[in-house]
């Protein structure tokens, strides 16, 4: 996702200096975790690199709440992992959860950014559905946000689309074959029943 943030361009139209401060905090915690040797939960950072972090974290939610759909992702992220602000404090995304379980807060914010038609968001949100991963397996919902994706111009989910036409497209060929070989079969059958009815009648 954090390079899908910035090689796929969804422009903003505000919130943008709020977003642009925040990642730069932001990225130096990823470069530094990035560069460890164990998994991203054990490491530990001082108070007062904590304290910048949660600082960044809310730039981002300032950006998200006036419409960044970029800040709504990165923010997503770190929600889905367990590192965002309701993990330190829930009070402080309360404008978004409006009375949802705090374990959603990631799954709203992708939800917001996809209906906002940000195809990175949308093909997030198709993978969530697709793996149930955040709110219930749906395969249906899955396909449909892989669609919005790819209409929207998602690289990946035009190729995933395009792929999975061409399946449905081998499926439907192979089953009008089949149904083409089952009347073909019918007919040499009639032929036979009729031609055994004339040996046996003449």
């Amino acid at each position: 996702l954090l390079t899908e943030l910035v090689e796929i361009d969804a422009p903003q139209s505000a919130g943008i200096e709020e977003y642009q401060q925040a990642v730069r905090t932001l990225d130096q915690f990823e470069r530094h975790l990035a560069k460890q040797d164990k998994p991203r939960a054990q490491v530990r950072f001082y108070d007062t690199h904590q304290a910048a972090r949660q600082q960044a974290l809310i730039l981002l939610m300032d950006s998200a709440n006036k419409g960044n759909t970029s800040a709504m992702l990165r923010l997503a992220m770190y929600e889905l992992l367990g590192e965002g602000l309701t993990a330190h404090d829930s009070s402080a995304i309360d404008t978004i959860k409006e009375d949802k379980p705090l374990k959603q807060i990631g799954v709203i914010l992708v939800e917001q950014a996809a209906n906002a038609k940000d195809s990175r968001a949308q093909r997030l949100l198709s993978k969530l559905y697709y793996q149930g991963f955040g709110l219930e397996q749906d395969m249906a919902m899955g396909k449909y946000w892989l669609e919005q994706a790819a209409d929207n111009g998602h690289p990946e989910a035009i190729t995933i689309d395009q792929h999975w036409q061409q399946a449905q497209a081998l499926i439907m060929t192979k089953a009008q074959e089949q149904h083409s070989l089952k009347r073909y079969q019918l007919l040499i059958a009639i032929v036979i029943v009729a031609a055994l009815l004339l040996i046996v009648f003449v």
